[in-house]
């Protein structure tokens, strides 16, 4: 597991393995708990057997416009 801030977000970084971990992904609530203190957005990342760079770059935008509507106005 892996974390990165990177700006007003936190990027959590999980493996095949510890995605598939239900105990793993249940425990990451105190991380949910820290970013909402910290006023993070929580970005979750997981491996998996898709192409990892178009589908990273479709989430980056994703999140991008969510948080452009979340601070609009």
């Amino acid at each position: 597991m892996e974390f990165r801030q990177n700006g007003q977000r936190m990027e959590i970084w999980l493996t095949r393995e510890e995605s598939a971990d239900a105990a793993l992904r249940d425990a990451l609530g105190p991380v949910y708990a820290f970013c909402r203190a910290q006023k993070l957005l929580p970005v979750l990342y997981t491996s998996g057997t898709q192409e990892l760079r178009e589908n990273t770059a479709a989430l980056l935008m994703q999140d991008c416009k969510r948080f452009r509507q979340q601070n609009a106005g």
